[in-house]
């Protein structure tokens, strides 16, 4: 079903996605098989479990980017980060960490937005959890995907980031 969502032609996508729920389990299995074989003609991506997804070194600073996509139509609170990556990135004096918001809805790619991890509503609203880390650690932060979203509809976005408020983030995830 998700990989026939994200067919671009309306009619078409709806017609398989009918096809799939209605059909007889001979053509579903035959559709299902088509639809896998479209998966594994996509490259495979090697993922490292660091802090960005993007990482570019520039001369003043060393910029990390987590590229984070948010289905607008579902309620979710996706993970952000791992709180001691965080901590190690921040720790280095260059270091600069933003999230890449992709927003979709029904019809596509609605919004993108590069997004400072300190900008002020991420930052109030941002879930500690320790169910998603190992023993040992300080956990993961978790967002908000409601405050996601109201950033992905913002027409004029703007990073608004206090530094003492933000200071006293990273005071505190420390002490976790």
């Amino acid at each position: 079903m998700l990989v026939a969502s994200r067919v671009d032609n309306v009619n078409v996508r709806g017609r398989l996605i009918e096809a799939l729920i209605t059909s007889d389990p001979e053509e579903r299995t035959g559709l299902l098989k088509d639809l896998s074989d479209v998966e594994r003609m996509l490259p495979v991506y090697d993922t490292e479990n660091g802090l960005g997804d993007y990482v570019r070194r520039f001369e003043s600073a060393d910029t990390y980017t987590d590229i984070k996509t948010k289905i607008l139509y579902l309620d979710s609170n996706p993970k952000a980060y791992n709180v001691d990556k965080f901590l190690k990135c921040m720790g280095e004096e260059r270091s600069v960490f933003m999230f890449f918001f992709v927003g979709i809805d029904d019809s596509g790619i609605m919004n993108t937005v590069l997004c400072s991890v300190f900008h002020d509503q991420l930052m109030k609203t941002t879930i500690l959890q320790h169910h998603w880390a190992g023993r040992g650690t300080r956990g993961v932060a978790q967002f908000n995907g409601k405050v996601i979203n109201g950033i992905l509809f913002e027409h004029d976005f703007r990073n608004n980031i206090d530094e003492d408020s933000s200071r006293s983030y990273l005071e505190n995830l420390l002490k976790r």
